[in-house]
C-alpha cells in the first residue's frame, strides 16, 4: 500500500477516534443533574469549540430549594481543547449595593454580563476544565448587617453545593463594591482562589481577605462612592477621614497575595459603576504584571481604548517606589541575594519605562499624577447621568 495513503487513513482514524471519545464526556458522579444534561446535550467534536449551556430556573430552585432566591442564573461553559480534568471551577458574580436587580449581573443580554461571560470563558480557558458561573444575590441593603448575611449565606452555599465533595473545583470570585466586601466575610471560612474586586469599599477592620489565594484590588482616584462607602458609619474617627484610606487594603494575610491597582481609561479616572469595564483587559492586566514585575504588588494602570498601532493599550506602573533602603532591606531578608537584587532593580527600571511612556502619550503628565478637579466631576457628572437615563422612564431614549 502506498505509504501516504497507509499514513491518510491512520491519521483520519485517529481523528474520528479522538472526536468520537471527545464527545463522550464523564461527568463526575458527585455533579448535578444539569451537568449530565449538558454532557448528553453535546454533539460532534467537543474539543472543537466552547459550549455553553444556561440551567432553565426550574433546575435551580428544585437543586436550591429554599435557598434559590440566592441564586439568579447559572452558566456552564465547557471549552475548546483537552481538559486536564471534568471537576469545573466555580466563578461567583457578586453585585454591589441597592444592584439586586442590576441586569449586568445576570441577563445574557447586558452587555458587562457578557464581559463577565468572556472572563469566566478565558478563565476555563486557562485551567483547562469546565466551569460553572453563577450570579449570586444578596439583599444589597446598604448596611453591615445585610453584607454580614449575605457573606453567611454565599459561605453555606459554597461549602453545601459548590465544595469538593459535591465535584467542584477552586473557587474565583468577581465582585463590584460592597459585593466584595461580602466575599470576604465568606472568605473568613470559606477557600476562594482568587477575588477579582472592582471599586470595594475598604475597611479592613472589618472586611479583609483571609482564606484568599490571590486578591486583586481595582481602584479610581475618582470614585467618590467607594470613599463613601468606606466610612463606618458608628466611627466618628473614619467620618472625619482619620482612620484608614478607604481606597486599597493595606493589611497583609499570610495566605493572600493582595495586588493593588489605582486605574485610568484613557488618562483620566473612571466613577464607580464605570470601573467594571475592566473586567475584559483583566487577564492583558496579569500578563503584563507577571511580565514585567517580580515584586512590585502596588500599580497605576492606564488602559487605552484609542492607543495606536505601536502603542502598548495597558500601562503599569509601579505606585509604591522601590527606595535604596528598601532595597537594602529586602537584599538583608533574602541573605544578600544577587539576583534578588538584579530583579529589584528590573522592576524599577520596568516601572520608569512605563511612567515614560505615559507621559509620552498625554503630553508629559506624570502617571502617578491625580485628575483634577474638574475631570473627577465629569466623570461622577456622566455616570450620574447614565443611572438617571436608565432608571427613570421619563429620560429613557424613546
Amino acid at each position: 500500500m502506498n505509504i501516504k495513503k497507509t499514513l491518510f487513513i491512520c491519521a483520519s482514524y485517529s481523528l474520528f477516534t479522538t472526536c468520537f471519545a471527545a464527545a463522550t464526556i464523564s461527568v463526575p458522579d458527585m455533579l448535578p443533574e444539569y451537568w449530565r444534561t449538558f454532557a448528553d446535550g453535546l454533539n460532534g467534536p467537543v474539543q472543537l469549540m466552547t459550549r455553553w449551556y444556561d440551567v432553565p430556573d426550574e433546575e435551580i430552585i428544585e437543586r436550591f430549594g429554599v435557598n434559590e432566591s440566592t441564586v439568579n442564573r447559572i452558566i456552564l461553559c465547557r471549552p475548546s481543547g483537552e481538559l486536564v480534568t471534568e471537576s469545573p471551577l466555580v466563578l461567583w458574580l457578586i453585585h454591589g449595593t441597592w444592584a439586586a436587580q442590576s441586569p449586568e449581573f445576570f441577563d445574557p443580554s447586558d452587555e458587562t454580563y457578557q464581559m463577565f461571560l468572556a472572563f469566566g470563558e478565558e478563565l476555563a480557558c486557562r485551567k483547562k476544565r469546565p466551569i460553572e458561573i453563577v450570579s449570586y444575590t444578596w439583599d444589597s441593603a446598604d448596611s453591615y448587617e445585610a453584607r454580614r448575611l449575605g457573606g453567611t449565606t454565599l459561605r453555606f452555599i459554597s461549602e453545601s453545593f459548590f465544595g469538593v465533595s459535591s465535584g467542584y473545583g477552586p473557587h474565583w470570585v468577581v465582585s463590584h463594591s460592597h459585593g466584595t466586601n461580602v466575599a470576604l466575610l465568606a472568605s473568613q471560612e470559606v477557600c476562594f482562589e482568587a477575588i477579582v474586586s472592582l471599586a470595594a469599599p475598604v475597611l479592613e477592620a472589618i472586611y479583609s481577605p483571609l482564606y484568599v489565594g490571590t486578591f486583586y484590588h481595582f481602584y479610581s482616584l475618582s470614585d467618590f462612592v467607594q470613599k463613601l462607602g468606606s466610612f463606618d458609619r458608628r466611627s466618628a474617627k473614619r467620618m472625619l477621614g482619620l482612620s484608614g484610606n478607604g481606597r486599597f487594603f493595606q493589611k497583609e494575610s499570610p495566605y493572600t497575595t493582595t495586588y493593588s491597582f489605582r486605574v485610568m481609561f484613557d488618562g483620566g479616572e473612571p466613577a464607580h459603576l464605570n470601573l467594571k469595564r475592566l473586567i475584559s483587559y483583566f487577564w492583558d492586566i496579569v500578563d503584563t504584571r507577571e511580565s514585567l514585575y517580580k515584586h512590585y504588588t502596588h500599580f497605576d494602570l492606564d488602559i487605552s481604548f484609542h492607543a495606536r498601532a505601536h502603542e502598548p493599550f495597558v500601562l503599569l506602573s509601579g505606585r509604591e517606589q522601590l527606595r535604596s533602603e528598601d532595597v537594602l532591606a529586602r537584599m538583608a531578608e533574602y541573605g544578600n541575594n544577587p539576583e534578588m537584587l538584579q530583579e529589584l532593580l528590573r522592576d524599577f527600571d520596568q516601572s520608569k519605562k512605563q511612567s515614560e511612556l505615559f507621559a509620552r502619550r498625554y503630553g508629559g503628565r506624570s502617571i502617578a499624577e491625580r485628575s483634577g478637579w474638574s475631570a473627577q466631576f465629569v466623570a461622577n457628572w456622566q455616570e450620574l447621568s447614565d443611572v438617571i437615563t436608565r432608571c427613570v422612564p421619563f429620560f429613557a431614549p424613546r
